[in-house]
């Protein structure tokens, strides 16, 4: 439900099906998971800042390693602020709920 309402609000038009958009978010929240720092930084941190800025740092690094696989998701996550933080809100959950 998570991934098909962002889906839904935020891929509207691309070329690729559901089940592929679907794919990638999974994959992006898989990646995050793998990171080194995830798990003291982030997904145990009780500090809520800086929980925040291990979030960020941890998605920009996955991101950067992506770029090339999903250049369009970057280029959309680098002009479009309300993307982002879409996509981080939504990541977020997807990392919560599992």
């Amino acid at each position: 439900m998570i991934i098909k309402a962002f889906n839904e609000r935020w891929f509207q038009g691309w070329d690729v099906t559901p089940e592929e958009l679907r794919v990638k978010l999974v994959y992006l929240a898989q990646s995050m998971r793998s990171h080194p720092d995830f798990k003291e930084k982030y997904s145990e941190n009780a500090d809520t800042h800086n929980r925040e800025i291990a979030f960020s740092k941890i998605f920009d690094e996955v991101m950067s390693k992506q770029r090339k696989n999903e250049l369009d998701l970057y280029r959309l996550i680098a002009k479009d602020d309300a993307f982002k933080s879409s996509m981080q809100d939504t990541l977020k959950r997807i990392l919560l709920a599992s």
